[in-house]
């Protein structure tokens, strides 16, 4: 084939892959934009109206804060999600593998209370993005190879340790999620599928929508610039 046509093939193959991720990301994007301008804003007190599995929107202060030691790291905190892994790398160039093999997940099960100046609300965590209000400690507990792994074969594991945790605070929290109650209490959670649909932050929500739009912005200057960056090399 020539050299043009395959420079042609590889542009091609190049955009449809860009433009595929930022497909990916402008939806994702766009679901929470919509998800959290449709949603007002919810006075705690009035929650009751909703059914369960509604999505609503509050913001409020977290009181009754019950200060925990993170298991690994013992990080104080109100929240903390840890993870035991193991990354296990096998082969090399075209045939190299690398995978990961959890042993240990541990979160606290303690539900956050929230409170506005109408009342107070309880809030799962679980199935919120923890990287979006929690800060991030990694360790490398152990490393080891095979005799030839340095020649690219064999293979080699690293075991680290990971924590996901919120310390106390007296911040205004945005928090939006998914309606629920039982015989006991109403209470609001993540959701599990779809975390374009839950936000729990301690940044306001016209932040967080900025910010959002910022990084949709961002990928689609970065998409134009690799663009022109690989027509002109090729």
């Amino acid at each position: 084939m020539p050299k043009d046509g395959i420079n042609i093939i590889f542009i091609v193959i190049f955009e449809l892959f860009f433009l595929i991720l930022f497909i990916i990301e402008l939806v994702k994007a766009f679901k929470r934009i919509k998800t959290m301008t449709d949603t007002p804003t919810s006075p705690v007190s009035l929650l009751g109206r909703y059914n369960p599995g509604d999505i609503v929107e509050i913001k409020a202060r977290i009181v009754d804060q019950e200060i925990l030691p993170s298991p690994y790291f013992k990080q104080a905190c109100i929240f903390y999600y840890a993870r035991d892994f193991t990354v296990i790398t096998k082969g090399s160039g075209k045939h190299k593998s690398v995978y990961e093999e959890t042993s240990e997940v541990l979160y606290s099960e303690n539900f956050l209370t929230l409170k506005d100046r109408t009342g107070s609300v309880k809030v799962d965590l679980k199935d919120f993005e923890y990287k979006e209000f929690c800060k991030y400690k990694k360790k490398l507990v152990y490393g080891e190879s095979t005799l030839f792994r340095i020649f690219g074969f064999g293979s080699s594991s690293q075991r680290f340790r990971e924590e996901y945790v919120l310390p106390p605070t007296s911040q205004m929290i945005y928090v939006l999620g998914t309606f629920n109650r039982n015989l006991e209490e109403e209470f609001i959670t993540g959701n599990e599928n779809d975390k374009a649909k839950c936000v729990f932050s301690t940044k306001s929500e016209e932040k967080i929508l900025s910010e959002t739009w910022i990084r949709l912005t961002t990928c689609f200057i970065i998409w134009i610039a690799l663009s022109i960056f690989v027509y002109h090399i090729f």
